[in-house]
């Protein structure tokens, strides 16, 4: 009994990682782009 509870903690506990792990994921791809975007709207905003 009580192994299999921990199995299953252990699983939880994988789940959680990834779920956590592509959240991460995708905030830093979000960052990334918002960063590289940046300087193009300035430079577009100081020329014209």
């Amino acid at each position: 009994m009580q192994e299999r509870v921990l199995i299953r903690h252990h699983d939880y506990d994988q789940c959680f990682q990834s779920v956590q792990l592509l959240q991460w994921n995708s905030q830093v791809k979000f960052n990334v782009t918002v960063y590289r975007n940046l300087p193009t709207t300035r430079d577009s905003i100081m020329t014209s």
